[in-house]
């Protein structure tokens, strides 16, 4: 579940909308390009619940579950463990779900009276906070299935990186998880960690080798394991002192 609160908080939204006269439908979507497919197809093995839909003309596929999923297995679980999500976006949408059903609010119409909300959980004050999350580096697993990129330049440099909206104090906790001082891009809008030195990429190797950890799941398992392999073969440096550190 950490790992899959991590997916959805990167490619995966909750939808709130009006279906028939006034009544509210609620799903929960995770929505990938079709190629990943087999990655929609384990989450629903392991999870029992939702159903997948293709659209071939648009290249995607999406896993969608439905409101008494969620009300009955999604959202118990999540209370039951004590997670939470971390980006801005799917708190609100989280949040307003969990009022909707605490206050058997039925009307879509009565949403719009809807004053502010609570957050049900508190986001960490500091960097360490979030480092300090039972359920963060399960959730970074996540997040890097949704929003990572381990990447082969041209010119044969290797380098991984993690992309979302801005979030000041979550970017830094990524520095503190792979031991970086590495300077996060912001451009406003969009912050980017990214790591491609020879030191940076073992300690992101180390983390993801780890046996604690979910597996990195579908096409940046591939992408992973590819970027991996070339990485051993080209870089001969990172060869010799990753082998040392193990």
């Amino acid at each position: 579940m950490s790992m899959f609160i991590g997916l959805i908080d990167g490619d995966g939204y909750i939808a709130i909308t009006k279906i028939g006269l006034d009544n509210i439908r609620m799903e929960l979507i995770l929505s990938v390009d079709i190629k990943d497919l087999k990655l929609l197809q384990h989450i629903k093995n392991v999870l029992k619940i939702g159903r997948i839909n293709e659209f071939p003309n648009i290249s995607t596929a999406k896993l969608i579950i439905g409101k008494v999923d969620l009300q009955e297995v999604i959202f118990p679980l999540i209370l039951h463990y004590k997670l939470f999500f971390l980006t801005e976006t799917r708190r609100k949408q989280f949040n307003l779900c969990m009022h909707l059903l605490e206050n058997n609010i039925t009307k879509f119409s009565s949403i719009a009276t809807i004053g502010n909300i609570k957050d049900l959980f508190s986001l960490p004050l500091s960097s360490i906070g979030y480092v300090n999350l039972p359920f963060f580096t399960n959730w970074i697993v996540g997040f890097t299935i949704a929003e990572g990129s381990f990447h082969i330049k041209s010119s044969g440099e290797h380098f991984f990186s993690l992309r979302q909206r801005s979030h000041a104090t979550l970017f830094e906790a990524f520095k503190l998880v792979f031991k970086t001082n590495r300077k996060i891009e912001d451009d406003g809008k969009h912050m980017k960690f990214s790591v491609s030195s020879t030191k940076d990429l073992i300690n992101v190797v180390t983390f993801f080798s780890n046996s604690g950890l979910y597996n990195l799941l579908g096409l940046k398992a591939d992408q992973y394991n590819a970027w991996l392999t070339s990485l051993k073969q080209n870089n001969k440096n990172f060869t010799e002192k990753y082998s040392y550190n193990k």
